[in-house]
């Protein structure tokens, strides 16, 4: 994917994901199904679009930076989606009386964390490839 195409799908995940975030669409389009079970289903969307607003940033700071930081952010992203993915899931629904770790919770911390080590991946590998590009031109 190049910088354009990941900027574009973060962009589309953010507006999806905040459509499926919004408290009125259990009650528009679940009126059949029981109200708790349709409520699961949009906690997912929370979930997703606390994720994709912590990515939509970080694209625009990827994007601005050098192709192999970019290409390294990248992959980084993605192997830490993945792991999002896998913690939210075994994580529980609903947390216990001295410590809640919930999904929410889960979701939260995770993004939270995403961006801390997005800024600093990018900002290390960036001052990394300027301090190899000074050596290169001395």
């Amino acid at each position: 994917m190049t910088k354009k195409q990941t900027f574009v799908f973060s962009t589309i995940a953010v507006v999806i994901f905040g459509i499926l975030y919004t408290n009125y669409l259990p009650h528009t389009y679940c009126p059949a199904v029981s109200v708790s079970y349709c409520a699961d289903y949009f906690k997912i969307g929370k979930i997703a679009f606390l994720i994709s607003i912590a990515l939509l940033p970080m694209t625009i700071l990827a994007s601005l930076s050098q192709e192999r930081v970019f290409l390294l952010w990248r992959k980084f992203t993605f192997i830490y989606l993945v792991i999002y993915l896998v913690s939210v899931l075994i994580s529980p629904s609903s947390g216990g009386d001295f410590i809640k770790i919930e999904k929410g919770t889960v979701a939260i911390f995770l993004s939270i964390l995403y961006v801390v080590l997005s800024i600093s991946t990018i900002l290390y590998k960036s001052w990394c490839l300027r301090k190899e590009n000074q050596k290169t031109f001395s």
